[in-house]
């Protein structure tokens, strides 16, 4: 696996047990990465509506008829390219493939913040159940 692929894995797992919740309690995230729809509007606006590659790509995997916010929930395709490309526009670089203690030092840094409830023994726990899923 790539250091971005386990990012992502562990982003899903902590977010929302990999599609456990798909709406946060109490807040407004939605979707297994657990987007804020003022964030997807952020990404959407950095991505898709500049005349930038990856412009057809969110278009093509988005579904007729839905409300960009609620795609997040109902398409996965959608939310998990919006979490891929929200990482993707941070200029360091990605933790390498094993990094488990950079991965969540990044995720915490750009992804959950410190406004965020994340704590590091939950994102490892998430990870171990994650991890233990796949084996």
């Amino acid at each position: 696996m790539t250091g971005a692929v386990e990012l992502m894995m562990g982003t899903a797992a902590q977010e929302s047990d990999c599609g456990g919740a798909i709406a946060q309690y109490g807040g407004p995230a939605l979707g297994v990465w657990q987007m804020e729809p003022a964030t997807e509007s952020s990404v959407y606006s950095m991505f898709a509506l500049k005349p930038v590659p990856m412009a057809s790509v969110i278009k093509a995997v988005m579904l007729s008829g839905i409300p960009r916010p609620e795609q997040l929930v109902g398409n996965l395709y959608y939310s998990c390219l919006m979490a891929r490309l929200l990482y993707f526009s941070i200029p360091s670089p990605l933790p390498a493939a094993g990094d488990l203690e950079g991965q969540w030092l990044y995720y915490k840094a750009h992804y959950n913040s410190e406004l965020g409830a994340a704590t590091r023994d939950q994102y490892m726990a998430a990870w171990t159940r994650i991890r233990a899923k796949l084996k």
